[in-house]
């Protein structure tokens, strides 16, 4: 068997939540525990304020810079503008995608650095821009049909997978993925020794856990990945099919997958350095393996990413369209 209709998928609830209420103990007792306290009897010693006496409490700071806060009023407004024009309640576009285009939007953090092994892996700044360089092996089907609630493993890097046993995954590459021709990889093809070195990587990183059951790593030829497993892990697809487990070429040390990312993804950062600034800019990866329609991906030729210091920047640059897209816009009244 392939794909995703096999015991991997098919035991994923029975044994991902066994799995994940081992560890949802912890966090039930910590719950617990503050119920307990919120729920103290009456004999509590604690003041209660008479009639007509107005609870004190801490002076709010205001934040240096910021002058234009949300209001409830302005924050009830935005979370309805959310909900109407989130893209799962608008009908699907029918205009075909065209080639070209520069895409500019403002957001509230620059990464740190582009590294996925490196900490802070799992914020929300870089995995966001991991996914513009790097592929998975996997990743979730997220077509404007699907059901993102229950979304699904499908290959990325892996043309398709199979099920050898209870505790063995065999993945079969795509035949032809380059990395960006930039050195010191230079465009070479992607091999199977490539995951097996980044998979290993992970394994002293925050991500370990994700790889936990993995007993060794297998690479029977260069197209070939043989996964073995000390005991089941059904959750395994869906734990590598996000940017936190992006395949890294072996040539890659440390500082240049902190400054020099070199991935087989749609993208690739301006002049292949990276400094932390408050722009980034992605060029088109014109290598990257993936069509749709008989368009090659991706269709935009260049991407940028802007964190302006002050936000009433960003928000009146969206209001005026000079950025596409705004990570500030609902954080001000807009």
């Amino acid at each position: 068997m392939n794909g995703t209709s096999n015991y991997w998928t098919s035991k994923l609830e029975r044994v991902g939540r066994r799995r994940f209420l081992a560890g949802a103990g912890t966090v039930a007792l910590g719950a617990a525990s503050v119920a307990l306290v919120g729920c103290g009897d009456d004999d509590d010693d604690m003041d209660t304020p008479t009639s007509g006496e107005t609870p004190s409490g801490p002076t709010p700071t205001a934040v240096e810079g910021i002058t234009d806060y949300p209001t409830y009023t302005s924050v009830v407004k935005a979370a309805e503008y959310i909900q109407k024009y989130n893209w799962r309640n608008l009908p699907e576009p029918k205009l075909p995608p065209r080639r070209g285009g520069d895409y500019q939007q403002t957001v509230g953090l620059i990464p740190p650095h582009f590294d996925p092994i490196g900490p802070l892996v799992n914020s929300y700044a870089i995995p966001t821009n991991l996914r513009q360089i790097y592929n998975q092996l996997t990743r979730l089907e997220m077509e404007w049909d699907d059901n993102l609630d229950q979304a699904n493993p499908e290959g990325e890097l892996a043309e398709n997978w199979e099920q050898v046993d209870d505790t063995t995954l065999v993945f079969n590459l795509r035949e032809g993925v380059k990395f960006q021709d930039i050195d010191p990889v230079s465009a070479r093809l992607l091999t199977s020794e490539d995951v097996k070195y980044t998979y290993e990587a992970y394994r002293d990183t925050p991500i370990s856990g994700y790889f936990e059951a993995v007993d060794r790593i297998e690479t029977p030829d260069d197209q070939t990945v043989r996964i073995v497993f000390s005991e089941p892990a059904a959750y395994f697809l869906n734990l590598i099919s996000g940017p936190s487990t992006s395949i890294l070429p072996v040539e890659l040390d440390e500082q240049g997958r902190r400054e020099n990312p070199v991935g087989t993804g749609p993208f690739q950062l301006k002049g292949g350095v990276f400094k932390p600034e408050q722009e980034v800019t992605y060029l088109r990866n014109p290598d990257y393996w993936e069509v749709r329609d008989g368009i090659q991906l991706p269709y935009l030729d260049k991407s940028t990413m802007l964190q302006p210091a002050d936000p009433t920047v960003a928000l009146e640059g969206f209001r005026d369209g000079q950025f596409d897209s705004s990570a500030y816009a609902f954080n001000f009244g807009l």
